[in-house]
Parts: C-alpha cells; structure tokens; sequence
C-alpha cells in the first residue's frame, strides 16, 4: 500500500495541538503491541495529530454509503470527500488522499469489529475519555481552548502518542486495497446516512453499521479487554500456569489503561493493600498502596485495578474490597459530604486513616485472578457471595490464550516449528490428565516456558531442539506432571508413558 508517509512525518501543524512536536520519540512503554521485532523507533508525525484534532473539532463529517464508509472534511481548497467500501479480501480506499485514508482507519477501527484494530479503537477511546476529563467537556466536541488544555496535560499527551503509534502499525497489519478514484461514485445526501454519535463517544455507536467486517474476537484476551474497555469487574477463576494475570494485563493494555496490580499472601499487612508510613527528615510520610494509588489515579485517568491471588487475601481485606466496589451517584456522595465535581457513579475507598476517595466507576476495572482446588494451599476456597456479586463476570480458564502462547514462546526464542511443539504437548498433557489418563497434571504454559529456557541453554550448546526438548522435560516436564508414589517418588508407570509421548510430541522438530 503506497501512502505519502513523508507528507505524513514532515507535517509541522498539528491543528492546534502543541503537547506534541515533530518528530518526537514515543516512549516504549506506549507503543503499539503490533510492533514488529526489531522495527526503528516509532516517533510523532504531526500528520496524524492533525487529523486527530481536526476530528475533535468537527470539522470531520462521517457517514456510510452502501457497504462502504465516506468521509467529508475542509481543506485549504475547499472541502473533500474520501470513501472505502467492502472490496474482496480487503478494504478498497481512494488512493490519492492519505488525510483521507487516515480518517478512514480511524472509522473503520471504530465502527467495524476487527480483530486487527482493537487496539486503535481502544486508544482512541482512552485518548478522548482522558481529554473529556482533563477538560471537563463531556458532550459534543471540543474547541481551541480545549485542545490547548489538553496539549498541556501529560496523560492527555502521552494517550494521543499511545493512539499515533497504534495509527502506524494498525495500517502495517494491512487489510486495506488502492482502487483508482476513478471507481467511485461522489455519493449524494440521499445515499449517504449519516453515522450519528460520532467518534466523540465514549462507546461504540448502536446505530448504522456497515455490513462488512469481521466478528468480534472470541478468544479470552480480546473478552477481557472488552470488559476492562466499558470499566466493568470481572473474576478470572483457572489452575494455574494459565496466564490469568498475563491475559489481563495485556487486555489493560490492549485498552489502553494504566495498571496497578497487588497480590494476596500471608502476612499482608495495610501498607501493602491501604497506605503505610515511612520516615524522612520532615517526620513521616504517608505512602500509598495498590488499592489507594489505583483509586487516585483513576480520579484523572482510566485504570484498570489487577487483584492477583484473590483467595489469598486475609478475610479483613478482602471485606474492605466489598465496601470499595459498592457504588453511589454523586447526589449520595454530597450528602454523606464527600466532594465531587461530575456527575456519574462512584466507588469511593474509605481508608483506615478516615480519609475518603472517590473515582468514576467507567474510569477504574477490576480484575481479579485466583485458583480455586485442592491443588492450591490458600486462605480459602470459596468466594464470599458479596465480593462474587460485586466482581459481576465470572470467566473460567481452563487453558491459557493461545494468542498469549504462542507470542511468549516466540519472544523466548522458539522457532515457529517448536513453537507448534509446545501448543501440542500441552493438548497431550492435558488428555492425559486423570481421571482419564495417568498424569497429576497438565504441563501448562509456565511449566512450558521453564522447559523452553532450558532447551534453548542445551541448543546454545550444541543439541538440536528434539533432543533439547527431551531432556530439558526430564527436569520440567515429567517431573511436574507424574504423581508421586507414597515413598516421594515419581510413579513408575506414568513415568514411561509420558516419556513415550514425549519421544512422539518431539520427533515433529
């Protein structure tokens, strides 16, 4: 696909956005998760903040026209119109316009259901929703003075490069045709419907949807980063080795979310879930904890509150977790004389100190992870009926995201043939579990990863990956799988018919 990227980066007018230069480098830790291994640092072209702010102004109008969209907007020669519509395998768009074909993709992340563009939607939307709250503008679009409050909020800054550098590699995953302009009819007020609310809103238009697109994604990850998208509560309940804390912190980010995450354990005391003390030369100072600190942040941002180990917090912490997710509007907070200036609904977090903090419920999401069996040594193994009504969706994880897998088998050097190895001993693994088969337990992906880490030692010196493989599983695998006799040692027969499986599994490198 032939863009004019030059066009694109050698901008200098941001539309009246000014947090953000040309040229500058986006930070790490805001950069798309489609970025390719090994690609060059990711800066801001002021292209794309151009169209953003033009967009937040209004001077943007969308609509769909058949099966395809059409875009209207001012330029220094009038006003222009750009449409795409369904083409094949792809999304046919008029080739000679990349302002044109920048709004586009904006829509089309927006209004179509694309696996691909997920993490544009969300950026997009967390960009907007931080800029409402940093200008307390919370309908219709923004103004000048708008967009200069927000170029002098860093959050807002640092969301719109988040959004640039998912522009960039949401059109690297491609999915998009040139078609001569020639090929396109101008639409006329009576074909095109105007697609009402705009990309102003904080959620997904119900509206008039395109045919065209692909469904929703099913797999956990994309479900999760849904959840944490509308600032819901959610319960992630699976053995573990299944990446339940993995899946939801890619989901935060995937949603563009600042995460704080806490973990339960015995012996957790209130500087580790409240706030604790510590001293400094002027006397003692308060320090947040997890629960404080993501109450805070989401006074000004959107967060997303990760609870790891849920059952292994104490009861004492796990009753105040109840009182914090119950909610009031903000008429309720006034009366009991807690301070706020929007109006919506509110978790407020009443601390030991008696200090109380309140935050918008669409801008904190919780999710909790835990296990739940004989398997795992906790402080319980049941859900107080409270805190499971709170947490609202229950999700079960039986097995890992495969998406998560096989992207963290690959960034730990697997080959993609060995990569599809791993996928199928833990399939075997798992269909030989009890009480159908021989094994205590499945060899899942933290098991798997350990195994990877020691073959890939052995292949730097000299072994090829099957017999890597068979041997790293000798002290990860079989050792974590087989039950143990009552004398402490592995059994005999399942011992054998694991090793056999594994020869099979293997062979295939």
């Amino acid at each position: 696909m032939a863009l004019a990227w030059n066009g694109i980066f050698n901008s200098t007018d941001g539309a009246g956005w000014t947090g953000l230069r040309k040229g500058q480098a986006i930070p790490k830790a805001l950069k798309s998760v489609h970025q390719p291994a090994g690609a060059k640092d990711s800066k801001v072209g002021l292209g794309i903040v151009r169209v953003v702010a033009n967009i937040l102004t209004g001077k943007v109008q969308f609509g769909v026209n058949g099966t395809g969209f059409c875009v209207s907007y001012l330029t220094s020669k009038g006003v222009a119109s750009r449409a795409s519509r369904e083409g094949g395998v792809n999304v046919e768009w008029q080739a000679d316009s990349p302002t044109g074909f920048l709004y586009l993709v904006l829509a089309e992340a927006w209004w179509l259901n694309s696996p691909n563009r997920w993490e544009l939607k969300s950026r997009w939307q967390a960009f907007v929703d931080r800029l409402r709250v940093a200008t307390l503008t919370f309908s219709g679009t923004f103004d000048a003075r708008d967009l200069q409050l927000g170029s002098n909020d860093t959050a807002c800054n640092e969301a719109l490069m988040a959004l640039v550098d998912s522009v960039y590699r949401s059109i690297e995953l491609g999915g998009w045709q040139e078609v001569s302009t020639a090929v396109f009819t101008s639409p006329t007020a009576v074909q095109v419907q105007m697609l009402e609310p705009s990309l102003l809103n904080a959620r997904a238009p119900l509206g008039v949807v395109p045919t065209f697109g692909s469904k929703p994604s099913s797999s956990l990850t994309a479900r999760v980063t849904r959840l944490i998208r509308r600032g819901e509560r959610a319960l992630l309940v699976g053995p573990s080795g299944t990446f339940k804390t993995e899946t939801a912190k890619r989901a935060a980010i995937n949603a563009g979310r600042k995460i704080v995450s806490m973990s339960g354990r015995p012996g957790l005391e209130d500087r580790d879930f409240f706030q604790g003390f510590v001293t400094t030369e002027h006397g003692f100072q308060a320090v947040d904890g997890p629960l404080a600190r993501a109450w805070r942040l989401a006074q000004s941002q959107p967060v997303c509150l990760i609870v790891n180990e849920l059952l292994r917090f104490e009861p004492m912490y796990l009753s105040a977790l109840v009182g914090a997710l119950d909610t009031y509007s903000a008429e309720e907070l006034s009366s009991m004389g807690v301070c706020t200036f929007l109006p919506g609904r509110y978790y407020l977090l009443e601390m030991p100190s008696g200090e109380r903090i309140p935050c918008l419920t669409n801008n904190l999401s919780v999710i909790c992870t835990t296990n739940i069996g004989d398997d795992f040594q906790q402080l319980g193994q049941t859900i107080d009926a409270a805190l499971l009504r709170r947490l609202g969706v229950i999700l079960e994880v039986r097995e890992a995201d495969e998406t998560i897998t096989r992207s963290l088998y690959s960034e730990q050097g697997a080959p993609p043939a060995v990569v599809e190895v791993l996928i199928q001993l833990e399939l075997m693994t798992r269909r030989e579990c009890k009480p159908n088969g021989l094994l205590e337990r499945t060899a899942n992906p933290g098991v798997i990863l350990t195994l990877l880490a020691e073959a890939r030692d052995l292949v730097s010196d000299g072994c090829a990956w099957s017999e890597a493989l068979l041997e790293a599983a000798q002290v990860t695998v079989v050792p974590y799988c087989v039950p143990r006799g009552s004398n402490g040692l592995l059994e005999d027969v399942p011992s054998r018919a694991l090793e056999r499986d594994l020869q099979v599994v293997f062979k295939g490198v």
